[in-house]
């Protein structure tokens, strides 16, 4: 009877482990929270904020959209903004060209990444915001 209870119980847990595995699950920012960084300073000494509106594919790019000042955007991508693209595994990618373009006074980043394809890509992550103690990761949608 212990010998069948604890086979069970091995078979349970090796079961719920292997269902476990390959699955990648962030814990997801928010998008319209301002989200701030403590570790970086803007220009005028004050700490840098994001606001993250929506994060969408087009024909090749990853279209981050901001409700952030454009001047404050540049100065983040210039001085210490990153990106890194997740599929759905948690295999990433941190080779992640950058564009910067001005739209409604607000600036949107164009994500180009080189080595992951860009149907492969569920997830962005966006340091060195916090999310708690963790970058912000959002889904693509």
């Amino acid at each position: 009877m212990k010998k069948t209870v604890l086979l069970l119980g091995i078979i349970l847990i090796f079961t719920i482990t292997l269902l476990g595995c390959g699955k990648f699950d962030p814990k997801l920012a928010e998008y319209n929270i301002m989200y701030r960084d403590t570790s970086n300073k803007e220009s005028d000494g004050s700490y840098p904020t994001i606001v993250i509106k929506s994060i969408k594919k087009d024909k090749k790019d990853i279209v981050v959209n901001t409700s952030s000042p454009y001047e404050q955007m540049i100065y983040a991508m210039d001085n210490f903004i990153t990106f890194r693209a997740y599929d759905d595994k948690g295999n990433y990618t941190d080779k992640v060209s950058v564009k910067l373009k001005e739209i409604d006074e607000q600036g949107v980043f164009y994500l180009s990444i080189s080595d992951m394809n860009l149907e492969a890509i569920k997830y962005i992550e966006i340091g060195p915001y916090k999310n708690n103690d963790n970058n912000l990761i959002f889904k693509v949608d």
